[in-house]
C-alpha cells in the first residue's frame, strides 16, 4: 500500500462558478499536512468492451465512528458502468454486481480491507445497482449489458451514495434512485426502506421525487447525539426541470428516523454546474460538505474549476419544507422553491445555510487529482479524510465504447484515501 505525506501551504483562489455571493474566507493561507492511501490492489473485475474493470469503487461514502482509530467504512457504487452515446443510456459490464460495505482496518500502519459486506433484502437475495422502473423514480435510465441487450429495470434496484455508522453496529445507506433511505443491519440485510411513495407511513418529502436523474440524497450525515439525519441533494431538483437545471438551490433534509418527520433547508451552490457529493457532521448545526463541478483536474479539454470543502452551519436557516407534502412542495406566490433566484428567496424570508471555504483541493500546493471525491468523514479535532470515486477504472470513449479513466498526468483512476489536517477545525470547533 502506498503512503506519502506532504506539508503544504495554500494559497486564496478565485471562487469556482459564477456565484455572486461567494462564501466567507479564512483570513490566513492555512498550512495543511496531506497523506495519500491508496485502498484497493490492483486486480481485474471483468473486461468491458477490451477495457479492464478494476475491482475498486469503494469511493462513494465513506463513514468511521471512532475517529482515526476505526474501523472504516467504505461505501460502493452501484456498480461499474458508463454513460452510452443516447441520453440516460447506460451500460453496464457487470450486471450481477451488487453494492456493498467495506471495512478497512489498521494493520502495520496501514489500512486492509477485512471484509465486504454485500447489501441484500432480507430472504438472502442480492441488491443490484440496476435502474429501477421509471415509476419508481429511475428517471428513464436504460440499462444494457455488455453484449447490447437492454437490461429489464429492478424494482429493487440501488444506486447508494450515503453512508452512516450507528453505535449498535447498524447503518444508514441513502441512494440516488428514489431517493431512498435505508436502515442496514450489520450483515447488509435492509431491515428497513424509507422512500417518497405516497400514502407510506414513513416516508421522505414528496417533492424529493424530482430529483435530475442520478442525482439524488448524495451526501448522509447523522445530528450527533440524536437519531435525525442529514442528507444533502446532490443538485436543484426538476422542479420544474426548465428552473432545476438553472438553480443554485439544493435541499439538505433533516429526517427523525424516530418519528419519521422531516426538515428542509436551502444551501446555494457556488454555481449551477457545480453538485454536492457529501456531507459530514461537526456538531448539532455544523457540517462539513464537499462541493465540486465533476471535471478531472487539469484536463486541458474542460478542467476543473471548483473541488472544494466547506463549513456550513444550519443555524437560522430556513425550513422551507411543505406541511402537506404536495408533490411540487411549497410554493412561493405560485414558484417553486428552485424557480426562484437567490434575491427572490431572500425576499421571501428564506434563509440559506451558512457557508464558509476552509479548503480549495485545486490549490496548486494540494493539487488534487480527482474528479469525483465522494466519501468524507472527520477523523479528530484537525483531521479529515476524503476518498474519490475511482468508477471502478472505467470511462466511456463517447463513442458507445469503453476506456480506461485516467487523471491528467496518464493514471488510471483508484481509490485513495487522503488525510487532511486542517487547524481551521481546531479554531471553529
Amino acid at each position: 500500500m502506498r503512503r506519502l505525506l506532504s506539508i503544504v501551504s495554500l494559497v486564496p483562489l478565485a471562487a469556482c462558478g459564477a456565484s455572486p455571493q461567494p462564501a466567507e474566507r479564512a483570513s490566513e493561507p492555512p498550512r495543511v499536512a496531506v497523506e495519500r492511501l491508496v485502498l484497493t490492489p490492483v486486480s481485474v473485475l471483468a473486461k468491458a468492451r477490451g477495457a479492464d474493470v478494476l475491482q475498486g469503487g469503494v469511493g462513494s461514502s465513506l463513514a468511521v465512528p471512532d475517529g482515526r482509530r476505526g474501523p472504516f467504512y467504505f461505501l460502493s457504487d452501484r456498480g461499474p458502468n458508463v454513460d452510452l452515446v443516447e441520453d440516460d443510456h447506460k451500460l453496464f459490464p457487470v450486471p450481477g454486481y451488487a453494492p456493498a460495505i467495506a471495512e478497512y482496518r489498521w494493520r502495520d500502519d496501514g489500512l486492509v480491507r477485512v471484509r465486504r459486506i454485500a447489501l441484500h433484502w432480507p430472504d438472502g437475495r442480492a441488491i443490484s445497482g440496476l435502474p429501477a422502473p421509471e415509476a419508481d423514480g429511475s428517471a428513464s435510465e436504460v440499462a444494457f449489458a455488455p453484449d447490447g441487450r437492454r437490461l429489464p429495470p429492478d424494482p429493487n434496484g440501488l444506486d447508494p451514495e450515503g453512508l452512516v455508522a450507528l453505535p449498535d453496529g447498524t447503518f444508514w445507506v441513502s441512494d440516488e434512485y428514489g431517493p431512498w433511505l435505508l436502515h442496514v443491519a450489520s450483515d447488509g440485510a435492509v431491515v428497513e426502506r424509507i422512500g417518497t411513495r405516497p400514502g407510506a407511513a414513513r416516508r421522505l418529502p414528496a417533492v424529493l421525487a424530482a430529483r435530475r436523474p442520478n442525482r439524488g440524497m448524495e451526501g448522509l450525515a447523522r445530528v450527533p447525539g440524536t437519531r435525525t439525519l442529514a442528507g444533502l441533494m446532490q443538485s436543484p431538483l426538476d422542479n420544474p426541470k426548465s428552473a432545476g437545471r438553472a438553480s443554485r438551490a439544493t435541499r439538505l433534509v433533516l429526517f427523525d428516523t424516530d418519528t419519521a418527520e422531516s426538515r428542509q433547508l436551502v444551501y446555494l451552490l457556488d454555481a449551477p454546474e457545480t453538485r454536492i457529493t457529501e456531507l459530514a457532521a461537526l456538531s448539532a448545526t455544523r457540517f462539513l460538505a464537499l462541493e465540486i463541478d465533476a471535471r478531472i483536474p487539469g484536463d486541458p479539454r474542460a478542467p476543473s474549476r471548483c473541488v472544494r470543502l466547506y463549513e456550513i452551519d444550519l443555524d437560522g436557516a430556513t425550513d422551507v419544507g411543505d406541511p402537506a407534502d404536495a408533490p411540487a412542495g411549497r410554493l412561493f406566490d405560485g414558484r417553486t422553491l428552485e424557480a426562484l433566484s437567490p434575491d427572490e428567496m431572500s425576499a421571501s424570508g428564506v434563509v440559506p445555510v451558512r457557508k464558509r471555504l476552509l479548503l480549495d483541493l485545486l490549490d496548486p500546493a494540494v493539487a488534487y487529482p480527482y474528479d469525483k471525491p465522494e466519501g468524507l468523514a472527520v477523523l479528530g479535532p484537525r483531521l479529515v479524510g476524503v476518498v474519490n470515486d475511482d468508477d471502478f477504472g472505467i470511462d466511456a470513449d463517447g463513442r458507445g465504447g469503453v476506456t480506461a479513466k485516467r487523471t491528467r498526468d496518464g493514471r488510471i483512476m483508484r481509490n485513495e484515501l487522503w488525510l487532511l489536517r486542517l487547524p481551521q477545525l481546531a479554531e471553529s470547533r
